[in-house]
């Protein structure tokens, strides 16, 4: 949930520029996941524009909430979409004029940060999990694409990134986008290869070296379907060069796009490939005879002089690297604190510190700082965080500074 007001095109170029878009809505349910994250009593943009009401992020679906009376025609009503939480989640079409909070859809945009110091592949994981987040990930084009720009322009060899080798196969979308859904033919898949078509409504297993027409997907426009015959690897890079990406199928309806065309190749193929970071998304952006089955190349660099595409190498050899997260030493300050106290001082009682803390924590939030800053003390030897200085012009009352 974004909470600075925006009209729905700034709306939109915001979501595209740090997540994926403004979110699409496919069913109740999703509805009212949204519904309990915005704002109760404003109307929040999400994705849906009248052209006639189609979609921001382009994909065809129909599901729709309107309010009662909604959509309407009168004058002024606009041609964007709201919900409220006050009416339930439900839709109503405003001017596209109007600022209000709003919501994305995908992962917030990966941070890369250049690390020109040449390390093996471990050592590269560890000084990025130490000091930002991870080695990078990638999980689109977009994502290569800025991998690329992130190398100093001086260098030219391989660098590495977080994708390494694991031991369990599963079958993955080109794109990078999760599925549960699948129509395998009775017995498939039986071994025959690594990649898949589509054949009467149907997938099936085929070695990914066979010359197969096939389905590409569009942001703007949806499936398109090349009749030129290439290899599945081919079809990926034309698809990529000239639309999105192959074409991944999440539902029976977008089955049924496809169900009476000869084979074609669609997006799904088997991946041993893993994230450093843990994340689970299948995009992958090889170059042309990658990845092999040579002994020994387990993790994987990127070749700034070859677009960006990546290889699979030794983890013993030393490359720079790309992390991807905030800056942790950047991130992290100290502050002094000087207190006073009259008396007997307990300021190293730890229910008095933790109080200090709630009390400075509730102020950095009025002040309007990140909410999910975190805060603690720093020990000195002995385990305490205070010490006594003592005010030699005190006198008789006994006063005492501490910090």
């Amino acid at each position: 949930m974004i909470q600075s007001a925006k009209n729905w095109s700034d709306a939109q170029s915001y979501c595209r520029q740090y997540y994926t878009d403004l979110p699409s809505i496919h069913n109740s349910k999703e509805n009212n996941q949204i519904t309990r994250v915005v704002f109760y009593g404003y109307y929040t943009w999400f994705g849906l524009f009248q052209d006639s009401w189609e979609w921001s992020d382009k994909w065809s679906r129909f599901f729709r909430n309107w309010a009662a009376g909604q959509p309407s025609q009168s004058s002024g009503s606009g041609d964007c979409v709201g919900m409220s939480r006050k009416d339930s989640g439900k839709w109503a079409h405003e001017s596209c004029d109007l600022e209000y909070p709003f919501i994305c859809h995908g992962w917030r945009k990966y941070q890369y940060q250049f690390i020109n110091e040449s390390r093996s592949w471990q050592d590269a994981q560890s000084y990025c999990r130490a000091r930002f987040t991870d080695l990078a990930t990638a999980d689109n084009m977009s994502d290569a694409r800025l991998l690329v720009n992130t190398v100093d322009a001086g260098y030219s060899g391989s660098v590495w990134i977080g994708l390494h080798n694991g031991t369990e196969y599963r079958w993955v979308w080109s794109i990078g986008t999760q599925s549960q859904y699948s129509i395998w033919n009775p017995g498939e898949p039986n071994g025959d290869g690594e990649c898949v078509n589509s054949f009467n409504g149907n997938w099936y297993d085929e070695s990914c070296s066979t010359a197969l027409p096939f389905v590409c997907f569009n942001d703007s426009s949806g499936f398109i379907i090349i009749t030129t015959a290439m290899t599945w690897r081919d079809a990926q890079s034309y698809c990529r060069q000239h639309h999105t990406d192959l074409a991944s199928i999440s539902s029976a309806e977008q089955q049924n796009l496809i169900r009476n065309q000869a084979s074609l190749w669609i997006g799904l193929f088997l991946d041993s490939w893993q994230w450093s970071d843990s994340g689970n998304l299948s995009f992958r952006y090889w170059t042309e005879g990658q990845p092999s089955q040579s002994s020994g190349s387990e993790c994987v660099g990127m070749s700034r002089i070859n677009s960006g595409k990546w290889a699979h190498e030794s983890c013993d050899l030393k490359r720079p690297f790309i992390c991807h997260g905030d800056d942790k030493l950047i991130k992290k300050q100290i502050v002094k604190l000087k207190l006073s106290c009259n008396g007997k001082c307990t300021l190293n009682d730890p229910s008095i510190q933790t109080a200090i803390l709630n009390e400075i924590s509730e102020k950095l939030k009025s002040m309007g700082l990140e909410s999910d800053s975190k805060i603690s003390w720093r020990k000195g030897e002995g385990g305490e965080v205070f010490h006594q200085e003592i005010n030699r012009i005190a006198g008789s009352n006994n006063k005492c500074n501490k910090k």
